[in-house]
């Protein structure tokens, strides 16, 4: 039952998500042991690195971030932080979305 491996080990379940994840949507799988996940999660204190929200503020589990090209970990992200960060790598979109904020 995955509730019960859910609670049993949050972040193993994390790590093991993350894989599923980038498998499914083709992404690169991030380089990274358990132990050195287990590290770099429980370094972030569970917060969103970007806004500083925790899970319970935002009612949502945070994003696992990582560059989709290297498969390198950024940093866990709530959701709109990690959407944010999509339209900023996205080449022309800052330019584009600043000319229409300066219009009247």
């Amino acid at each position: 039952d995955a509730n019960w491996r859910r609670k049993k080990d949050p972040v193993r379940y994390r790590y093991a998500e993350m894989k599923s994840s980038c498998v499914k949507h083709g992404h690169r799988i991030p380089d990274i042991s358990l132990e050195d996940f287990r590290i770099w999660f429980e370094a972030q204190e569970q917060r969103c690195r970007i806004c500083d929200k925790t899970p319970q503020e935002l009612r949502r589990k945070l994003d696992i971030d990582h560059n989709h090209n290297t498969g390198k970990l950024r940093g866990l992200l709530c959701w709109r932080c990690n959407t944010g960060l999509h339209f900023i790598e996205k080449p022309g979109f800052v330019e584009k979305a600043q000319r229409y904020l300066s219009c009247p």
